[in-house]
């Protein structure tokens, strides 16, 4: 799908990740402890540090959104300006309600302002602002998104994550949307294989395949059975991630020489260096920083980036494009050029 949208600014970002901070170089259980190994799979990866939630910790995707969204009413929003609440996570609070309609309670928001959840992985910023920006309008005119996963609670144990599982860091993030007829158009491109979908993917827990006793571990952890087939899944990225950025920036008449950065799902330094070459855009306008911080947070990676950055994006303007690829199989990109955006330095929970 190739869309224009007129009249949308994003106008603040905030995100947030949790106190804990771990770092794979100190935990000797990773490849025997053997440095050589750690650091040649840092230095093609990308990943170092991450923040993720305490062991047994109750804090949700839900409780870092709802503390990323208090910052930025702390920092001039109004809450009597938002007229509907979007939160994207693939892990909600609870089957029901929506996590959505949690957080508006939690935020004290107006009873007059609409909530929805929306399901979506890596790509879930990208369709979030979709969603909003199709409801902006002069009788809509503030929408506050959020967007967040806890990705350590399904990996197994969080041992395991911290063992086995070197990648996934916890996050959520609120954006505030605005109808503003001065603003740039976004232009989207994206789309779906759904035909592929079983090649990452969390198989137990749904009403497909509801729990039973033999799906627990005997620590009592539940087996959500998480599998990837990555070789699909990066012949997946590298075929459609580079034609989905040179669409919008075909739809919007720009050159990479126009672009100040592109900001990608942190899904690793090596694929994204890939998306680079054979998109033939240049290297060094995708922020990767992020990565060895935060590691990869998921459908929050995109909002992470530019608030890792503030100093380059708070208040200032600059021409971008955001991507996000990932589970479904879906993707997404958005070119327009932030202007005037809030972008708060990411906060610890």
């Amino acid at each position: 799908m190739l869309k224009n949208i007129k009249n949308v600014k994003i106008s603040a970002v905030s995100t947030c990740v949790p106190k804990r901070q771990v770092d794979i170089f100190d935990n000797k259980l990773i490849y025997g402890g053997n440095v050589k190994k750690l650091q040649r799979i840092s230095s093609s990866t990308g990943f170092r540090k991450r923040h993720i939630l305490e062991e047994n910790s109750p804090l949700t995707a839900g409780d870092l959104c709802t503390r990323a969204a208090e910052e930025l009413f702390k920092n001039g929003i109004k809450k009597d300006d938002i007229q509907a609440v979007i939160m994207v996570t693939q892990y909600p609070d609870y089957y029901s309600p929506a996590t959505a309609c949690v957080i508006h309670g939690k935020l004290g928001l107006s009873d007059d302002c609409i909530a929805y959840d929306i399901n979506q992985g890596c790509c879930g910023y990208i369709f979030g602002i979709l969603s909003a920006s199709s409801m902006l309008s002069k009788e809509c005119k503030k929408i506050l998104l959020l967007v967040g996963d806890s990705a350590t609670k399904i990996m197994g144990s969080q041992l395991d994550a911290l063992d086995d599982i070197p990648i996934f860091g916890d996050g959520g993030s609120a954006t505030i949307l605005e109808y503003d007829e001065n603003s740039d158009e976004l232009t989207f491109d994206m789309g779906t294989r759904g035909s592929e979908y079983s090649v990452l993917m969390s198989d137990n827990g749904g009403f497909r395949n509801p729990p039973t006793k033999d799906m627990f571990d005997e620590n009592g952890k539940f087996n959500y059975n998480n599998h990837m087939d990555g070789l699909r899944v990066f012949e997946f990225t590298m075929n459609i991630v580079p034609p989905s950025i040179k669409n919008v920036m075909k739809i919007k008449g720009w050159t990479d020489k126009d672009i100040n950065y592109y900001i990608l799902h942190q899904a690793n330094k090596m694929i994204l260096e890939n998306i680079a070459t054979s998109a033939n855009i240049d290297v060094r306008k995708i922020l990767v920083k992020t990565l060895s911080e935060y590691g990869n947070l998921s459908l929050a990676s995109i909002p992470s980036v530019i608030c890792d950055e503030c100093e380059i994006f708070n208040k200032k303007t600059n021409k971008i494009i955001m991507t996000g690829f990932g589970v479904g199989l879906s993707w997404g990109s958005i070119a327009t050029t932030l202007h005037d955006c809030l972008v708060l330095p990411i906060i610890l929970y």
